[in-house]
């Protein structure tokens, strides 16, 4: 179990990485790209938002269960709160892919804003801050790491970089979906 772990905890981790490298991406090229190729890419990203976000989701949904069912991490108060915030994701993007329904931007990214705000803060106390929710009504500090990879890639870093990169998916999203109806 320990190969499949740290396997595991690696490759999650290399993935995150890469997810925060095309989440920057995209920032830098929406707002230094102002050509007709950054229009059609903007589109792409626009058109693909509900997929790509939902496989993101549902992955995270999986991992969090294998990390606490199968590997036995016990989540915290706040990793819970994440939870909260994530499974409904993963639900609603289902839902809206298979109904070819794309009016819940909006509630995807007051989600996934608030997942962001979650993880900022849990890594925040993960670091040492002091906690102002209870964070042990589980018996398990949210200050507790289970995953250190890459020097700073723990199970909030993991749920901070998912939130934030639908959260940029769906802002584009929206921004290219408003543009067009115009």
């Amino acid at each position: 179990m320990a190969y499949f772990t740290s396997t595991l905890n690696l490759l999650v981790s290399a993935f995150i990485i890469v997810l925060q490298i095309i989440t920057v991406a995209i920032i830098a090229w929406f707002f230094l790209s102002k050509n007709r190729a950054s229009g059609r890419v903007l589109r792409s990203i626009s058109n693909n938002a509900y997929i790509i976000s939902f496989l993101i989701t549902l992955s995270g949904m999986v991992l969090s269960l294998v990390y606490s069912d199968v590997i036995g991490y016990v989540p915290c108060t706040l990793c819970w709160y994440s939870r909260v915030l994530l499974y409904p994701e993963a639900l609603l993007l289902g839902l809206a892919l298979w109904k070819e329904d794309r009016t819940i931007t909006d509630y995807i990214i007051a989600l996934s804003g608030l997942g962001v705000v979650l993880s900022i803060y849990q890594k925040y106390i993960e670091l040492g801050g002091k906690s102002v929710i209870p964070c042990a009504a589980t018996a398990v500090s949210c200050s507790k790491v289970y995953v250190m990879e890459f020097g700073y890639i723990t199970i909030p870093v993991m749920a901070l970089t998912s939130f934030a990169f639908i959260f940029v998916l769906m802002l584009i999203h929206n921004y290219i979906t408003r543009r067009n109806s115009r």
